[in-house]
């Protein structure tokens, strides 16, 4: 089927449109050069195909103003190749610079095959889509393991994967760390500490289907070490990943239906093709919650039957939180049919669809929109401002780093803070990545300063017999009589109000022993003195993130819920960019499950 060019054409056929199906004479039949016989049905089918491919050309960009009869049929061309017959959505923007060639279709993938800029590669794991930064990070295991890269762009990697800590990526990105790292001791030392956890859980699940333990194993794991599990999916043995698929099927008999949901939330970041089966029967199950997590799941998983169930639910749902949600997964697996609601949702600016568009945003927005997504920053949810600050990271340009800035100095949360300077640096990427120079506001450190002011004016006399008596502290600590240690260590604090030094080892003292009650109590304290000096130091801020979850674990476990997401909430309350992705993964599942627990 062909139509000629020219608004003439397009104008004969709506008034043959006007004048129906029936008509002797200048019938849809001749404008659409389709044979008299044709059946009425067909006819209706054909304006059905040329009106998508027009709406899904139009979403591409490919369609300009004004757009005669020839840009209408090249948009009504169908893909041979393409399964469900859909139309081809053209190019999906005029921009030739690498950006614009690494967003084309198929992009990533034949600019990346070659690459071995590490800079370019680090700025793509930065500021490209979830595909185009898996791509580069493996692209960069890739050099690596070559051994193609000089001591000095091997430090260069080691640094920007370090400053890299976006959860979604954390199974890339420790697997450029591994090859970074070689054979090391520590790294060692991980790899057998993981694989004595699988076949323990291997040797568990056995146990469990053939009847001998009462509880599912993967449930009763320690917080810190599921999350290693739901995150290192693609490394589980098949027996393992069955297991998972069953529980994510409920065909395990054993957990309850909150314990499921919370099962399949925390395989949001698996990306294993295994568990697409199980995956799809959970979405086809029609239970909302559950088709929600799965279609998160799904959208994060390269693979043609994902995609393909995604499209049956998008096309099938009633609901718009959840008609949001799946039209961001299927942006996530580069459909992207679903961006026209998604911005007609934003537009109405209805406040209890907030969460979903700025989620399904991240995948199907636009630059455009960045103005409308600060105005969350705004909002008096934290929730919202940090979901916000996590579109704007995937979809703004420079317009937007002004707001940020301003944000940035305003916001006395930690965890805004660096939420908003993930997003900056997200942005400075791509621009980086069009050849745009990004002027980047400068951090105000005042606050910094401020908080430490008062251990750094205390007089001499009493900073030296602070710091004699942290000393003292340790080395009581070190013969284990941690009673005279801890008040070593209240001496040294109350000499120096302002220091945090003598606390976190006091904090640290009590996390070894596991009373988490009272490690929280000294961390507190050390937060209230330099929350900065606490924040900064990666293995500080990793046992304040622990002895938080920990805890939140032991009060969930007594009922006691609503302190425990207070706990995790202030947890999440800090910058925690430094402290190990599975904690922090399992700080945002805890509080998801709490929230659902307390009817949230």
């Amino acid at each position: 089927m062909t139509l000629a060019a020219g608004d003439a054409r397009v104008a004969r056929l709506v008034q043959a449109l006007r004048v129906g199906l029936g008509a002797a004479e200048g019938t849809v039949r001749t404008e659409l050069a389709l044979p008299a016989e044709t059946d009425d049905r067909d006819v209706a089918l054909t304006l059905v195909q040329i009106l998508s491919a027009c709406h899904a050309a139009t979403l591409a960009g490919a369609l300009p103003r004004g757009s005669d009869g020839a840009a209408l049929e090249s948009a009504s061309r169908t893909d041979p190749q393409r399964p469900d017959g859909a139309s081809t959505l053209g190019p999906a923007s005029a921009d030739s610079s690498f950006m614009g060639q690494v967003m084309a279709p198929a992009g990533s993938a034949i600019v990346l095959s070659d690459m071995t800029d590490v800079n370019t590669l680090l700025a793509l794991a930065r500021g490209g889509t979830l595909g185009q930064r898996r791509a580069a990070l493996q692209r960069l295991s890739a050099l690596v393991d070559y051994r193609a890269l000089s001591s000095e762009q091997l430090r260069v990697v080691a640094d920007g994967v370090a400053q890299n800590r976006n959860v979604e990526l954390a199974y890339e990105l420790a697997g450029v760390r591994t090859r970074l790292q070689g054979g090391g001791r520590a790294t060692r030392a991980e790899r057998e500490g993981w694989e004595r956890l699988v076949q323990q859980l291997e040797a568990d699940i056995a146990h469990f289907w053939d009847g001998q333990l009462e509880h599912e194993p993967v449930v009763q794991l320690a917080g810190t070490e599921r999350a290693q599990v739901f995150l290192r999916v693609r490394d589980l043995p098949d027996a393992v990943v069955g297991h998972l698929g069953a529980l994510v099927e409920g065909a395990d008999g054993a957990l309850t239906a909150p314990e499921r949901r919370d099962v399949l939330a925390a395989l949001r970041h698996a990306g294993d093709p295994r568990l697409v089966p199980s995956l799809v029967a959970a979405l086809h199950s029609g239970v909302d919650a559950l088709v929600r997590e799965s279609a998160r799941a799904l959208g994060r998983i390269d693979d043609p039957r994902a995609v393909v169930a995604l499209r049956a639910a998008f096309e099938r749902t009633a609901l718009e939180d959840t008609h949001l949600i799946i039209a961001g997964a299927l942006g996530l697996a580069g459909d992207p049919r679903g961006a026209r609601e998604v911005a007609d949702a934003l537009a109405r600016d209805d406040q209890s669809l907030a969460p979903f568009v700025l989620e399904a945003l991240e995948a199907l927005g636009s630059a455009e929109q960045g103005d409308a997504v600060c105005r969350y920053l705004e909002s008096s949810e934290p929730a919202l401002r940090t979901r916000a600050c996590r579109t704007l990271a995937r979809i703004a340009d420079g317009r937007v780093l002004t707001q940020l800035g301003v944000h940035r100095r305003a916001t006395a949360v930690s965890a805004e803070r660096a939420e908003i300077e993930e997003a900056i640096d997200a942005i400075a990427a791509r621009m980086e990545l069009r050849g745009e120079e990004a002027i980047v506001p400068d951090p105000d450190e005042s606050r910094d300063a401020a908080a430490s002011e008062r251990g750094v004016n205390a007089p001499f006399r009493q900073r030296l017999r602070a710091y004699w008596n942290t000393l003292i502290g340790a080395v009581w600590l070190g013969l284990g009589a941690v009673a005279r240690a801890t008040a070593r260590f209240e001496f040294a604090s109350a000499q120096r109000p302002g220091w945090a030094r003598p606390l976190i080892a006091m904090g640290l003292a009590f996390a070894r022993r596991r009373e988490y009650a009272q490690a929280l109590n000294a961390f507190r304290r050390a937060l209230a003195a330099e929350r900065p000096r606490v924040e900064r130091h990666p293995a500080v801020v990793s046992a304040v993130a622990r002895a938080f979850v920990r805890r939140a674990e032991e009060l969930e476990r007594g009922g006691r819920h609503d302190i425990a997401r207070g706990l995790v909430a202030e947890a999440l309350s800090l910058d925690l960019r430094r402290a190990p992705s599975e904690l922090r993964f399992e700080l945002q599942r805890l509080n998801e499950a709490l929230g659902r627990r307390l009817g949230e």
